[in-house]
């Protein structure tokens, strides 16, 4: 009996003498490296002196400075918005209308500057609007303040004004129009259209693409049927084909078929004309009567001494000398047809053909 309680003693073990497992100094516990999370960038500032600053302005920025020649009457508003907006952003100043860059303390010492941009802007839209506008938007103290009340007030995109574009695009026609001025106002409408309506897609998924397509094949078939039927033959062409090409392209061929048959054939033209010019009787050289192919005239006599006609050798001057005062007809040709210095032009290229011409004088 003692020896079994002996082993019993000796079997159980203290959970202290257990637990106490003696580590080697040969394995050092390593700290595990500490994981610091990412901080944000902070993106600088730019100084107000800076170029690319939207508190920059150049010597040419003023109040009254009118940056579009478009005036806001209430009816054109998208086309008066969207000018203003390539205005300002040609500026850096569409922070000041989009709400970007906000209205700081005026403690800030940026205030002064911001407001200073904020009153020159203000001052652009004030010199864009009509009179009627004007008085109603010219007490708001933000520009971003009076961008929001005109974009309230005039910004259309209900269903009335989508059906009356609707309706204008449909029923247009060519007519007297020419063919510049009908792509224009359909062009126009189009686009008047598009800014009615307040739905947006993403433009890069497989429908929104293919709904794109659908929009703008509508848009050739509404203009080609709406042209006049001088544009029959190419408008049959340009539907024959297999991919249908853009808009502007198909402009471009019906302007380029209208040039066409407009075009005035120029009859006989030639790339060398030759001229027979007639020959006066003061340009004619004196030709003997004895070495002319044609008779004498019948009733003249003609001189056997000197061959003229028109006198007998009993009145021949060459016989019976030339009386006072008498002037030669071959001298006084001679000196007609010899050029002045001063007279003479130059001639580049000249082809005549001269028939021969037999003249008697007397």
């Amino acid at each position: 009996m003692v020896i079994r309680r002996s082993l019993r003693r000796g079997g159980r073990q203290p959970t202290s003498v257990s637990r106490r497992v003696p580590i080697p100094e040969s394995a050092p516990s390593s700290p595990q490296p500490q994981i610091t999370p990412p901080q944000p960038q902070i993106t600088p500032e730019l100084s107000p002196d800076s170029i690319h600053s939207p508190f920059h302005l150049t010597n040419s920025d003023n109040p009254c400075l009118s940056i579009i020649s478009e005036v806001l009457d209430g009816s054109n508003y998208d086309n008066w918005s969207i000018a203003m907006t390539i205005a300002l952003d040609a500026k850096n100043k569409l922070v000041f209308v989009d709400g970007s860059l906000e209205r700081p303390q005026e403690s800030h010492s940026n205030y002064r500057i911001w407001s200073r941009c904020n009153s020159m802007v203000k001052s652009w839209i004030l010199n864009t609007v009509s009179k009627q506008i004007y008085k109603s938007i010219l007490r708001l103290n933000d520009a971003t303040e009076i961008w929001k009340d005109l974009l309230t007030r005039f910004h259309i995109t209900n269903l009335p004004r989508s059906y009356q574009l609707s309706q204008q695009i449909w029923s247009l026609q060519q007519g007297s129009m020419d063919l510049s001025t009908y792509y224009t106002t359909l062009k126009t409408l189009w686009d008047e259209l598009d800014g009615a309506n307040c739905v947006t897609t993403c433009r890069n998924c497989d429908c929104c693409k293919a709904t794109e397509t659908k929009a703008d094949q509508a848009k050739v078939i509404k203009f080609l049927a709406g042209l006049n039927e001088s544009y029959a033959t190419i408008r049959s062409q340009i539907i024959m084909k297999k991919h249908i090409p853009e808009l502007s392209e198909i402009y471009n061929l019906l302007d380029q078929d209208y040039n066409q048959r407009n075009i005035v054939p120029i009859q006989n033209a030639t790339a060398f004309q030759i001229t027979a010019p007639v020959q006066t009787p003061v340009q004619a050289p004196l030709i003997n009567a004895s070495q002319s192919t044609y008779p004498p005239r019948q009733g003249r006599p003609v001189c056997a001494h000197c061959g003229y006609n028109g006198h007998t050798i009993d009145t021949c001057y060459k016989i019976h000398g030339y009386p006072v005062g008498f002037k030669h007809k071959t001298k006084q040709q001679n000196d007609k047809q010899t050029p002045k210095a001063g007279n003479s032009k130059p001639v580049v290229a000249q082809m005549t053909v001269a028939e021969p011409f037999v003249k008697c004088y007397q």
